[in-house]
Order: C-alpha cells, then sequence, then structure tokens
C-alpha cells in the first residue's frame, strides 16, 4: 500500500490542489473562506450558543448553532480537520446555513491541538464531547444524530465507532470526509508529523488506527458514509477505501462516494457552501444517490 510513493508529498493536501499555484496560496484561500463564512453563521443565527465547556481548557468547547428554537430538532455534529494541528471552531462553522435553514441544530466542536497535547488525548477528547452531547441531546428532545468529520475531524470519529455511549442510538450517520485510517504512513512523516508533533510511538501508531481496530460497538451501527474528493492523493483515496472495506467485514452498512469536478482535500467542504451539498445532511439516503 506504501511503497514506491513519496508519502511527504501524499499525506501533503494543499499540494494537489488544481485550483492554486502552490500549497501555500491553497491553505490561505481555504483559512480565509471558512473564516468568513463563520462570521457570516454567527451573525445570521444570533441565538446561537458560543463555548459551552465539555471539559476543563478553553478548548474542550463547542458552538451550537439554531434560528429561532433550540429543542427538539435534529442535531448535526462537525469536527473539524487541520492535521490535529490546525484550525479550531471559531473558523469550522461554515456547514452551519444550509443545516439550520432546513431544521437541524448544528453543533461545531473544538479540541486541543497537537503538540500541545498529544493525539491520544485528543481521541479521549473527543469521545468527552460526543458523550456530553449525547446527554444535552436527550435533554433537550432531540430524536436523531448525525456526525461529521473533515481530514483529521474524520480520523477522531471514527475512533469512536469502538466506543458504546449512553444514548448511542441517537447517532444514526458518520459522515467521514478525507479522513486517515491507518497513522503508520504519517507517522514521523515531515507532512504532518517531522517532529513528533502528534506524540506516537509504535503502540499509539497502532492503537489510534481506526482501520487497525479489532473489534467496533456492536450495540449500535449507524450508517457509515466514506466521502472523499477527486483530487485528493491516492493514498488519502485509498485510506478511505480501505477502511470502508473493513467495516463491512464487520457488517457495518458502508456508502462510499468520491466528489467529482476537480475537488480536492480542502474544496470538498468548500463546494458544499458553494453548491448546496451540505443540505444532503437532511436526507442522507437520497442524497447520496442523486445530488453528490
Amino acid at each position: 500500500m506504501y511503497a514506491d510513493v513519496d508519502l511527504v508529498k501524499e499525506y501533503s493536501p494543499s499540494q494537489w490542489s488544481k485550483k492554486f499555484p502552490d500549497g501555500k496560496a491553497c491553505i490561505n484561500h481555504h483559512i480565509e473562506f471558512v473564516t468568513k463564512e463563520t462570521e457570516l453563521s454567527r451573525q445570521k443565527y444570533p441565538k446561537s450558543k458560543l463555548n459551552i465547556l465539555y471539559g476543563t481548557s478553553p478548548r474542550e468547547s463547542y458552538d451550537v448553532y439554531f434560528k429561532d428554537e433550540e429543542e427538539t430538532s435534529k442535531i448535526f455534529i462537525y469536527v473539524h480537520g487541520g492535521c490535529w494541528q490546525m484550525l479550531d471552531k471559531d473558523v469550522s462553522g461554515y456547514c452551519v446555513a444550509p443545516l439550520v435553514d432546513n431544521g437541524h441544530r448544528v453543533i461545531v466542536v473544538d479540541y486541543n491541538l497537537c503538540p500541545e497535547v498529544s493525539l491520544q488525548k485528543i481521541t479521549e477528547e473527543i469521545k468527552e464531547c460526543v458523550d456530553h452531547i449525547l446527554r444535552y441531546a436527550r435533554r433537550t428532545g432531540a430524536n436523531e444524530i448525525s456526525v461529521c468529520g473533515h481530514s483529521a475531524g474524520a480520523h477522531l470519529l471514527a475512533m469512536l465507532l469502538k466506543s458504546d455511549f449512553e444514548n448511542h442510538c441517537l447517532i444514526k450517520n458518520y459522515f467521514l470526509i478525507s479522513g486517515i485510517y491507518d497513522l503508520r504512513p504519517i507517522w514521523k512523516n515531515p507532512a504532518m508529523d517531522g517532529n513528533g508533533e502528534l506524540k506516537l510511538n509504535i503502540q499509539t501508531v497502532e492503537s489510534l488506527s481506526p482501520v487497525l481496530l479489532k473489534e467496533f460497538c456492536n450495540n449500535h451501527k449507524p450508517l457509515i458514509h466514506i466521502l472523499y474528493g477527486e483530487n485528493d492523493s491516492p493514498s488519502f483515496k485509498e485510506q478511505s477505501r480501505v477502511f470502508g472495506k473493513y467495516l463491512e467485514k464487520f457488517e457495518i452498512k458502508v456508502l462510499e462516494k468520491e466528489f467529482s469536478d476537480c475537488i480536492g482535500i480542502m474544496g470538498i467542504v468548500e463546494r458544499g457552501i458553494l453548491t448546496g451539498v451540505w443540505k444532503c445532511f437532511r436526507n442522507p439516503f437520497w442524497t447520496l444517490h442523486r445530488i453528490l
């Protein structure tokens, strides 16, 4: 799977954009885009609740976006990417408007970043966060939850599939977008972990790789949507395909989709805003076959 390829380039997502002359321009555009969209979301939904703590540090928090009434509506949880080292919820509200306008509450999650904490610690934070949100969902009458993660966020949510939560049955869909599910090729890779930023070792590389998990929660099996872009690197695409096939061995239902039109790992979420793809999450079964 990893022989005879340039793993630094393969795991440098900004290098695969066909829209920009170099990786720096791609990243600058992405940050400008997501910052603007998040600011617009906060202006559009002034009743939203920001900075709700689920842990002890300021970054262990989330924002809840809604239009008029907070209670009873379905919940959509979003976990941002950034190689576990960049971005935060304050620039990750770009998925909010289409979903809130179609009756969802959208919860945008934050977490501590490497190298200030280890990747192991981040996975523990996300588990605590989702557990906190599940209790909140019960209190506020939500009867359905979808979770979505992009890039590093997809990895963090995939790790939850081994966990058994109280009220886990509320989670109906996992949307995993351009994720990394096998950490072996990025360990000590200059693209993401050249100086040990992720604080991995031989044991945690395996224990934190979703595709190497030996068991998944049997009490509840949501539908898993494996999504990736046409212009993701071959290794990113293969990570998604291999993980999808691996989940099917555990009798977990998987729907896989490649976005076309020259979409890459960053453009896939930007395009979602510009074309209304995010609206698909109100009815994922229909849109996976008709819209995407």
